[in-house]
């Protein structure tokens, strides 16, 4: 359902959403069990806090700001995630 509401977002987002939806996938398959809590559809299982930390420390270039596709992740999918954590996997 989550990976299906993504796409969704993607579709209806286009303008927003520069790759595709596996790759965001990816970054919300990445959140912590905390960050995906209340999340808006089922199926995302998230990773570790350690796995997430080693993941963030992949990303090289510093994050200032989220991209509106983060935002929208985060409003529309994993409202407890910060769209900067988002942006960053």
């Amino acid at each position: 359902a989550a990976f299906k509401k993504l796409q969704k977002l993607c579709k209806d987002f286009e303008d927003d959403f520069d790759y595709e939806p596996l790759w965001y996938w990816c970054a919300v398959q990445s959140l912590t069990p905390d960050q995906l809590k209340g999340a808006k559809a089922e199926g995302c299982t998230g990773a570790t806090p350690d796995v997430q930390r080693n993941l963030l420390l992949l990303h090289h270039e510093e994050v200032r700001e989220a991209s509106s596709a983060a935002k929208i992740l985060a409003r529309e999918l994993a409202p407890r995630a910060d769209p900067i954590i988002i942006e960053r996997l």
